[in-house]
């Protein structure tokens, strides 16, 4: 049906379309393929024009130093229009060695300043270096050095899952699709006391979410009584699961590229050659896994290969 609507009208039914089913439209013909690449595409222009005067010119400073936009601003872009809040600013990652570049970039020709005083790494469990906060009036930008080659990095240690999620300049990553389409996260045991209670500054972050309309958890079961339950894998563990090991690029994420099929681009895992690795951590979910219940350590490595 999509197919028979003019390009206008595609658009404006995008807009109410998450990722996951774009990505699935976008493999339907060459023509859907275009169309959603151009729309993805433009998106991203869009989110970036909210906060630079040259959305391309910033666009090619992400390509070129591997960096991404995470936190609320990628969520934002990933959801449909219909979720009523909006981001408040915009998290850039870049890997260690491309910080001051960045940095330099916005300060010199984006006109922004540095905030002071710089006390914002509270909300950051690890995978960072260091976070500057900048602004130009009522805008603000947060640059993220990660603590690795990679930007993607840091976001898998992010205090819930539905924010673990990253946009190149060239291609969108989702690492918990089905929970956040589902508009449900999951806690990081690290931000968790004894794997149970939620830490005083993720309570006010499980606030935030909750008038976002997020449904916030510590385990998987306890969405028994909504339908996202019963897209969870019974018997075997899950993306979630507190000891599945995972990987940008593997089949419990969600990858989609800001271009055609037929134009050939290279992501930034591919480009740095390097893998990121993690393991959300924590108890056993008693979700009917057939793994023995253990606790696992919370982990995140970046891999060259």
């Amino acid at each position: 049906m999509l197919s028979t609507l003019n390009h206008d009208t595609m658009r404006i039914t995008f807009d109410y379309m998450h990722v996951g089913d774009l990505l699935a439209f976008k493999g339907t013909s060459r023509d859907a393929d275009c169309i959603v690449a151009e729309y993805l595409s433009g998106k991203l222009r869009s989110l970036l024009a909210c906060y630079l005067a040259k959305p391309v010119h910033f666009r090619n400073l992400m390509r070129i130093t591997n960096s991404i936009i995470s936190g609320s601003a990628a969520l934002e872009y990933i959801l449909p229009r219909y979720n009523t809040w909006h981001a408040d600013d915009l998290d850039i990652y870049v890997p260690h060695n491309m910080f001051n570049r960045v940095v330099s970039y916005l300060v010199l020709f984006a006109h922004y300043k540095p905030v002071f005083p710089q006390d914002m790494q509270t909300h950051y469990n690890g995978g960072i270096m260091q976070v500057v906060r900048l602004k130009n009036g009522n805008l603000q930008i947060d640059v993220i050095q990660s603590a690795s080659m990679s930007a993607l990095h840091p976001t898998t240690l992010f205090w819930n899952t539905a924010l673990t999620n990253g946009i190149s300049a060239d291609g969108v990553y989702c690492a918990y699709p089905q929970l956040m389409l589902n508009m449900c996260g999951l806690i990081s045991p690290c931000n968790l006391i004894g794997h149970h209670v939620p830490d005083e500054c993720t309570v006010d972050l499980i606030v935030k979410y909750t008038m976002r309309g997020f449904d916030i958890r510590v385990r998987e079961p306890l969405w028994s009584h909504k339908s996202v339950n019963t897209l969870l894998p019974l018997g075997a563990p899950g993306p979630a699961c507190a000891y599945t090991v995972r990987i940008f690029g593997d089949h419990m994420g969600i990858y989609t590229s800001l271009y055609p099929y037929s134009t050939h681009t290279i992501d930034i895992i591919a480009r740095q050659s390097i893998i990121v690795m993690w393991r959300r951590g924590g108890s056993h979910c008693a979700h009917g896994c057939n793994t023995p219940p253990r606790e696992d350590d919370t982990f995140a490595e970046v891999i060259a290969v």
